[in-house]
Formats: structure tokens, sequence, C-alpha cells
């Protein structure tokens, strides 16, 4: 009798130990925005402990396995690493910021590659900024590289002036910026074509 039920106990024991190591691995999911509230797609999330790794979808959603007190992070180019502990619930919204040092590098490397030296340097400067699903573009460059966005690909444009635009993106922000967010329907432009599935 002793031996049934210290047999019984450990089965219960058992069962409830891999019941709760199940139950531990869940799928979180959330939404990813930038500052102007648009849906990011091609976020690379990872799982640090199991570094797993998934791709936001064209509307920003994602989902991963992971466990409560795991910790995530979000990478994109031009983006701040945003990195999220999972503390309670399974939605979550993430906010990733413009990185500006890398935006701003980025602006004045290509002002000194592509401009003719026959005027001066700061005439570069003096329309606006465009920057196109985070990768910014001068309005001086002649190599056309986002002349061939066409309007039918434009989803969102913000405009951002003055000292707000010269404390993010530097001197060349100086005569404003235009943000230009495209639909995610334009598989060309993609780096990831899987981040589209839902």
């Amino acid at each position: 009798m002793y031996k049934k039920n210290v047999f019984i106990k450990l089965i219960i024991v058992i069962l409830f130990t891999s019941t709760t190591a199940l139950g531990q691995v869940k799928n979180y999911g959330g939404s990813i925005v930038d500052i102007f509230d648009n849906a990011l797609r091609e976020v690379l999330v990872t799982n640090e402990r199991t570094l797993e790794t998934v791709i936001s979808s064209c509307k920003g959603k994602f989902s991963i396995k992971a466990n409560k007190g795991d910790q995530l992070t979000f990478t994109k180019e031009n983006y701040l690493l945003h990195r999220q502990l999972i503390k309670s619930g399974r939605k979550m919204a993430i906010l990733l910021n413009f990185d500006s040092q890398l935006i701003q590098s980025k602006i004045y490397l290509d002002v000194a590659t592509l401009h003719d030296y026959e005027t001066p340097m700061d005439d570069a400067f003096c329309q606006p900024l465009f920057v196109i699903d985070g990768e910014p573009f001068n309005s001086d460059n002649r190599t056309g590289r986002f002349l061939n966005l066409q309007p039918e690909e434009v989803s969102k444009v913000n405009v951002l002036r003055g000292r707000s635009a010269t404390e993010m993106l530097g001197n060349a922000a100086g005569n404003g910026v235009i943000f230009i967010h495209t639909k995610c329907n334009y598989p060309s432009r993609s780096k990831f074509p899987a981040a589209y599935e839902e």
C-alpha cells in the first residue's frame, strides 16, 4: 500500500512538472511602429535565450515563441536597437526610434561622394532631406536612387521642420525632413519577401 501511494505521488509530480514546463513556452507577439506610428516591416526579432529569430510582417506584426522572463531584441537598419523583457501579457507595442547618428553619417557620406564640387558644399543642403522607409536620401543626389519611387507606392508622408528636425538629423535637416513611408505590397523594395506573409 505504501509503495502504491509513493508511485501515485511520483506520477502526479511528473505530470505537474511536465505540464508546467510545457505551459511556460508561449507565442508572444505584437506590433512594431516608428515615431510617426508607421508599421515597421522587416524588423528582426530575436529571443536572446533561444536565438530564434522572426521577421515582422508587412503590417509590423510579429509572433515568437518565448518564456516569461525572456528578453527580445528588435533590430532594423537605421533604427536604434531595442530590447524588451517579457513580463506579463502576450501582446506588445514596440516603438523603434531612428538611429540619428547613423543616418547623419550616411547623409554626409552621400553628399561628399556625390557632390560635383563645382558649387559650395552647403548647396547640397539647400533642399529638404528625404528619408524613405528609414533610409536617408539627399535631394541633391544625382544617382536617381529615389526618383524611381512611384506615387502609388507611397503610404504616408510626414514633414518635420525647425529645431526638432535639426536635433534629430543635424544641419542636413535645416530645410526640413520629408519622411516617406511606402506601401508594403511592393516586394521589389523588400530585403525579406517572406516578411510579408501573414
